[in-house]
């Protein structure tokens, strides 16, 4: 397994847990508690997962593809619900709406690749190198 991208990986999970961190607890006016939790799940869950990548043995990538899967799990939700609004902004409320309707195409648009990609790519990662891992022999562990 690749040392530098084990640490790009965490790199990117503590930071992604620090920018959401940010947008979601200090810069959001208002709190709901579904978002908030959401937010903290997928927090809690960068932050195991970039402590994880940190280790090298089978456990902990499990644990970091675990990780990666809960947050990939709430981008797919973010975006299906971000989606949600776009359709529902552009059919109740026609041309008015088609403003809305923009703005969360955006937010939709730059979802994708910091909830879903990056995620994704920490699972794929993990689940080829748990399968290298098994398939060399035992002596070269």
């Amino acid at each position: 397994m690749n040392l530098g991208m084990r640490h790009v990986f965490c790199a990117g999970n503590l930071v992604s847990a620090a920018a959401l961190t940010w947008v979601v607890i200090a810069a959001l006016p208002a709190r709901w508690w579904v978002v908030d939790t959401a937010a903290l799940i997928a927090i809690a869950a960068y932050v195991v997962a970039g402590a994880a990548w940190l280790c090298p043995s089978p456990a902990c990538i499990r644990l970091a593809r675990a990780g990666a899967a809960i947050c990939l799990m709430l981008g797919m939700l973010l975006l299906a619900s971000v989606l949600l609004s776009i359709s529902w902004l552009s059919g109740i409320y026609g041309p008015i709406g088609a403003g809305g309707a923009a703005l969360f195409t955006i937010v939709a648009l730059l979802t994708i690749p910091y909830a879903i990609a990056w995620p994704l790519a920490q699972c794929i990662y993990a689940g080829r190198a748990l399968h290298a891992r098994k398939s060399e022999p035992c002596a070269a562990r």
